[in-house]
């Protein structure tokens, strides 16, 4: 098994002196090291020629874009497994080993994992619902497992603009396979949440509970844009849909219709409810020179998003069509327990 990584950069000296400590603990497993960087001007590059050291490792340089970036970097590499090691996230050794072994024994294009979450400051924070969680514990997974493909492009599809792979940095691809699949670039930095629904049907996912890598919530430098958040779900269900039609076949004629009139019922919804108390919660927390559980608006707001998230997922704000997919998903899952 040789492994290649890729360890984009943006000027984030600040983060990478824990990226490397953590790296130097598993870099012999790597067989090269690629850094793709997009000319820093904060010192990122002249650390990383002090202190990254391996046996095989380029530093090349592509223009600002974020997949751009990640795909031009996949293209440079040659090895069986990618590992896309992205600025200040972790990865523990033995954490890699398991997803390498496993990769193999279940002959998967990816494999998925939890991460563990931390703030800058290296404080750990609760576990956060993402999808990757929710399918964990949904679909009962305790060791690794291959997951169908039409279950995966329907839990896709739902969880928009949330990615079912969870993050990059917990997982590990099968290098052909990543270098033929590109990540989609019109999705802005939603990139992940599309590459599964444009490839679900060509994409054997496995999945696995063991958490060994750590996800670091960066401070954002932009506040958060609803109508650019509504642009680019619109932009990754018009990759489902194309997956949809390509697909039909696969995918039956009385799903395909549901998945289509679902995007066409989600499309016409804007600034759900969820998203717009995310925002707002998010802005005002931001925009407080105190942490947010001192500012009194900042913790109404809090409440107030908790709730619409608990109304959204106990049916209450679903639409029809929502909440039927949903009923489908455990008889989809059943067809993966075997592999």
């Amino acid at each position: 098994m040789n492994l290649s990584v890729l360890i984009p950069t943006l000027n984030c000296v600040k983060l990478l002196e824990r990226h490397i400590e953590t790296f130097n603990t598993w870099s012999d497993l790597a067989d090269e090291v690629i850094v793709v960087d997009s000319h820093s001007n904060d010192g990122t590059l002249e650390l990383l020629r002090e202190k990254l050291i391996h046996r095989c490792l380029r530093i090349v340089s592509h223009p600002k874009g974020l997949y751009q970036s990640w795909n031009h970097g996949i293209q440079q590499s040659v090895g069986q497994w990618i590992y896309v090691s992205t600025a200040g996230d972790k990865m523990d050794r033995d954490q890699l080993l398991h997803l390498l072994s496993h990769a193999e024994e279940n002959e998967a294009d990816v494999i998925c994992s939890p991460p563990i979450f931390e703030t800058s400051e290296g404080n750990s924070l609760p576990a956060h619902d993402w999808p990757i969680n929710r399918i964990i514990a949904e679909a009962g997974i305790t060791e690794p497992r291959v997951l169908d493909s039409l279950y995966m492009f329907a839990q896709g599809l739902i969880q928009v603009p949330f990615s079912i792979l969870g993050s990059s940095a917990s997982n590990l691809y099968r290098g052909n396979h990543l270098r033929a699949r590109p990540f989609p670039l019109d999705c802005g930095v939603c990139g992940d949440t599309a590459w599964p629904l444009k490839y679900a049907f060509e994409t054997r996912f496995c999945y696995t509970p063991r958490k060994g890598s750590t996800f670091l919530f960066h401070e954002k430098d932009q506040p958060f844009d609803l109508d650019r958040m509504d642009e680019l779900c619109r932009n990754i269900r018009s990759v489902a849909l194309e997956t949809i039609q390509q697909h039909s076949d696969v995918i039956g004629m009385k799903l395909a219709a549901l998945f289509t009139a679902f995007i066409e019922q989600q499309n016409k919804i804007s600034h759900d409810p969820v998203a717009r108390a995310r925002a707002n919660f998010r802005q005002a927390k931001d925009a407080s020179p105190l942490p947010w559980f001192l500012n009194p608006k900042a913790l109404k707001l809090r409440k107030e998003k908790k709730e619409m998230i608990s109304r959204h997922r106990d049916g209450g704000l679903k639409p029809p069509l929502l909440r039927e997919i949903e009923d489908l998903l455990p008889s989809l899952e059943t067809r993966s327990s075997h592999g």
